[in-house]
């Protein structure tokens, strides 16, 4: 809370602010003070909200206050499809069971990721210019170009760099590996 200009006149010390702010029933105690001159962080011992902001509006001495609220955040992708992503956060959407998934959103409440932590998706269908992706695709400055081919009962690829288009002659397939820069 801040207390008016003119109530500022004379305030040498936190007291000289108590003694502003406990003219009414609610007693006030200066935590601390904000930086600003006449700007407390104060606290009311058994009192409820509604009886603090009715003492502070009705208080002469009183230029602004804020009363603490608790706010919880949570983060999401703006994905318009995140609701269908099932292995990501299921809520038991479309016939999936309840929580059966990754936790992505309260993975995302730690920690969103770091450039240091590289991940790599070998997918046959990346489309590495995608907005959602271009800011963060990574390719390897040191890659020597070479042609890698391997081939089983299923798959045949090609590729050059991490940005490469990728020839298949197999059904979509995803990989996902993470390592540190």
């Amino acid at each position: 809370m801040r207390l008016t200009r003119e109530s500022l006149a004379g305030v040498q010390r936190m007291e000289d602010v108590a003694q502003r702010l406990n003219v009414g029933t609610v007693q006030f105690a200066v935590v601390q003070g904000l930086g600003l001159p006449g700007q407390v962080l104060v606290c009311a011992i058994q009192t409820s909200t509604e009886e603090v902001v009715a003492a502070l509006r009705a208080n002469p001495h009183v230029s602004t206050f804020e009363p603490d609220a608790m706010v919880t955040g949570e983060k999401s992708p703006n994905d318009p499809w995140f609701d269908a992503q099932i292995g990501l956060h299921n809520t038991g959407q479309n016939g999936g069971t309840e929580d059966a998934d990754i936790d992505g959103p309260e993975a995302w409440n730690l920690t969103t990721g770091s450039h240091s932590v590289v991940v790599a998706v070998i997918d046959t269908g990346v489309d590495y210019t995608h907005p959602d992706l271009a800011a963060n695709i990574w390719t390897n400055a040191g890659e020597i170009a070479a042609t890698v081919r391997m081939t089983t009962t299923t798959a045949l690829w090609t590729t050059c760099t991490a940005m490469t288009s990728t020839t298949t002659t197999a059904t979509r397939w995803t990989t996902i590996a993470t390592g540190r820069t």
